[in-house]
C-alpha cells in the first residue's frame, strides 16, 4: 500500500554553497544539496601503482622471515634437547615427522680390557682373536676408549 509522501526542503545545514570555479554543476537548477552517495563515490576512489603492491609484498615477506628466525631460535634453557633445523621443526610441528630421542651410546663389557683397534675397518679385537695385534696401522686401547671412539667389536660382542 503506497501513500503520498510530501517532499520538503532539506535542513539549511545540508546546503552547500557552490563556488564559481566548482567543477560540479547542479542539473536541477537549484542549490546543490549534500549527498552521501556523491561524497562516497568522489572520496573513496582508491588508486595504487604496481610499486605499492611490491611494497606490501616486501613487508609481508620481511615479517614472515623475522617470525621464522625467532621461531627457529632455541629458547633459553633448551640445551638438553637436540637442535633441529627450521625445516625439521616445521615438519614436526605439522605432524609429518617425530622428534627422535637422543641416542646414548651403551658401553658393554669390561671397560678396562686392552683391545686392538683397527682404524681402517672401525673394529676392535679382543685378546685371543685372530687379528689381535696384527692389522697394519692398528693400536692398543682400552675397550671403553674404543667404544667412545665408535669402534665396533669384531665378534659383534663386547670383550669380557
Amino acid at each position: 500500500m503506497l501513500t503520498d509522501v510530501e517532499l520538503t526542503e532539506p535542513p539549511a545545514e545540508w546546503e552547500v554553497e557552490e563556488a564559481e570555479d566548482s567543477p560540479v554543476e547542479d542539473t536541477r537548477g537549484g542549490p546543490e544539496v549534500f549527498s552521501f552517495s556523491r561524497f562516497w563515490e568522489s572520496q573513496l576512489r582508491v588508486r595504487y601503482h604496481r610499486a605499492d603492491l611490491y611494497l606490501v609484498l616486501a613487508i609481508i615477506v620481511a615479517i614472515f622471515t623475522m617470525a621464522w628466525v625467532l621461531w627457529a631460535t632455541p629458547a633459553a634453557g633448551a640445551h638438553g634437547k637436540p637442535r633441529l633445523s627450521p625445516w625439521e621443526r616445521t615438519l614436526v610441528g605439522l605432524g609429518l615427522a617425530e622428534e627422535s630421542a637422543p641416542v646414548k651410546p651403551t658401553y658393554r663389557g669390561n671397560p678396562n680390557v686392552r683391545v686392538w683397534v683397527d682404524p681402517h675397518t672401525a673394529l676392535y679385537y679382543c685378546p685371543g682373536e685372530e687379528q689381535y695385534g696384527k692389522t697394519p696401522d692398528g693400536r692398543y686401547s682400552s675397550q671403553r676408549e674404543a667404544q667412545m671412539d665408535r669402534f665396533e667389536p669384531s665378534a659383534r660382542a663386547a670383550c669380557e
